[in-house]
């Protein structure tokens, strides 16, 4: 067994509760923090190994992305290796 770091672990409750389910279709409701958009970040991941599997994940307008989504899934995503994409172009 290698020594990695863990960059990203589920909360108890309903944030693991959420990540280990195999159903195809969950419901993860709360208030703010609760870890909602982290568990679709890292439940996103679950399929990479998929060729040509996309994920989507959405909020209501562009600025609400740039405030959540976005800088979490580079703290989450970019040590695993992934590059941002934006359209057609890699950055």
């Amino acid at each position: 067994m290698t020594n990695r770091e863990i960059i990203w672990q589920p909360n108890p409750g309903p944030q693991y509760k959420f990540l280990a389910s195999t159903a195809f279709e969950a419901l993860f409701g709360g208030s703010a923090g609760g870890g909602k958009s982290d568990a679709l970040l890292v439940g996103a991941l679950r399929y990479v190994h998929v060729p040509r599997y996309r994920g989507l994940l959405l909020r209501r307008t562009y600025p609400e992305l740039e405030r959540s989504l976005i800088p979490r899934s580079y703290q989450i995503y970019l040590p695993l290796g992934a590059r941002p994409v934006m359209g057609n172009t890699i950055k």
